[in-house]
């Protein structure tokens, strides 16, 4: 299990200079009025869990940003702990790289540390190691051998998928190919060459990842709701959320080398409902869509943060509370203007309450630019949500207004 422990902003865009935040553990919600950047923040620790800082290359302004990150594995927590400094390009030799520097740690359960520091350049064992590529966290950790503290690093799958959007981008990247921006989800790619995924496969949940051993026809997949089938559960919690009968799941092969090497690309899904009906994925509605997009977004990132921008858009209430059920205990950083998510939170006391929120907020002075304020709720402020929260009268989102917290 992956954890973002912490993020400290020297430098990045107008956020305001050495803001320090904390997570918690289980589900981060980002609150605050439009404008204030609760995106980007989303984007940035997008960034972090995906390792990989490309997007960072075209910024026009120096960057410099401190993370920890946990992974967890059998019960043995590893850290690592990282502070990268960009310097942009000259745009006008568009063929020059950014300048960067990344210094750290790796610090292990004995609380000992492997002291890091890389710069633009740098190479290890014909690696190149690169902020502006995936992987920069397995990379580095590749350096260090055998060293016990960074051992849980090189096994970390470094594939994240990454920000789930507002809107329907993920359905698309899954079903056409296609992507809003830069920062939302890769397409549906997977190349199979010898029986086997290539690492780099997007939007490919893992238990899936194994039918593609399979040639030819495309693989053809199907779960049934009413039915306990665990051999694709990714599959299984669909029809089962959803409510259906059963799915269809068909990858389309879009080449074959004559080599044997094959990719594909969109998925098409027949659904088939307990009445009989069956259709094609275009016919399900909005929240349907993005609901079916949103299970399948956590069988790729099975073990890493979730990312979310309001999730909760064209979601009964009962899909929430679903939801945030089968996240359980994996670390989420959610993005919301929506009272409804708010109100399916729980807290066993003040800590919890502290550890669940981000108040994103911004500073108008006259004659300077805006400058955005992002932090953790305090001690006080945590203290007497829960104090309300215990009454049992008031909805967690109006006790945060009344408190004037959001």
């Amino acid at each position: 299990m992956r954890r973002l422990r912490k993020l400290i902003i020297h430098r990045y865009r107008n956020v305001q200079p050495g803001t320090s935040l904390e997570f918690g553990d289980h589900v981060n919600v980002l609150l605050g009025e439009n404008g204030t950047g609760k995106t980007t923040l989303l984007h940035l620790i997008a960034m972090i869990c995906r390792s990989d800082f490309s997007p960072l290359e075209w910024e026009s302004s120096a960057v410099d940003i401190e993370y920890e990150e946990e992974v967890e594995r059998d019960g043995v927590s590893s850290f690592c702990r990282l502070r990268l400094v960009l310097t942009p390009a000259d745009r006008r030799q568009p063929t020059v790289e950014p300048n960067w520097m990344i210094t750290g740690h790796f610090r292990g359960i004995d609380d000992s540390v492997a002291p890091l520091r890389f710069q633009h350049g740098a190479e290890e064992s014909g690696r190149r190691i690169s902020p502006l590529r995936p992987g920069l966290v397995p990379l580095i950790a590749h350096a260090y051998g055998d060293d016990p503290r960074s051992c849980a690093f090189i096994q970390w799958e470094p594939r994240h998928e990454g920000r789930f959007d507002e809107a329907s981008d993920a359905f698309r990247a899954l079903t056409d190919g296609k992507r809003g921006d830069l920062l939302t989800l890769d397409p549906f790619f997977c190349r199979v060459r010898d029986g086997s995924p290539e690492l780099g496969a997007s939007l490919l949940p893992r238990d899936l990842s194994k039918i593609f051993s399979i040639s030819p026809p495309p693989p053809i997949l199907s779960a049934h709701g009413s039915r306990e089938d665990s051999t694709f559960p990714t599959l299984q919690q669909i029809c089962q959320v959803l409510g259906l009968e059963g799915i269809i799941a068909t990858p389309n092969l879009r080449t074959e080398a004559p080599d044997g090497t094959r990719t594909y690309d969109q998925w098409r899904f027949e659904v088939h409902w307990p009445n009989g009906l069956k259709h094609h994925h275009s016919g399900l509605s909005f929240g349907q869509k993005r609901l079916l997009a949103f299970l399948w977004y956590l069988g790729c990132i099975p073990e890493g943060p979730v990312i979310t921008d309001e999730l909760v858009n064209g979601f009964h209430h009962s899909w929430i509370e679903t939801c945030l059920n089968i996240i359980s205990e994996r670390q989420a950083f959610m993005a919301s203007q929506n009272p409804l998510l708010l109100d399916f939170l729980d807290f066993e006391n003040a800590e919890e309450v502290r550890g669940s929120f981000v108040f994103c907020e911004k500073t108008v002075d006259e004659g300077e630019p805006v400058q955005w304020r992002w932090r953790n709720m305090d001690q006080a402020e945590a203290a007497a949500v829960y104090r309300a929260y215990k009454v049992g009268i008031q909805h967690v989102s109006n006790i945060l207004q009344s408190k004037g917290l959001w």
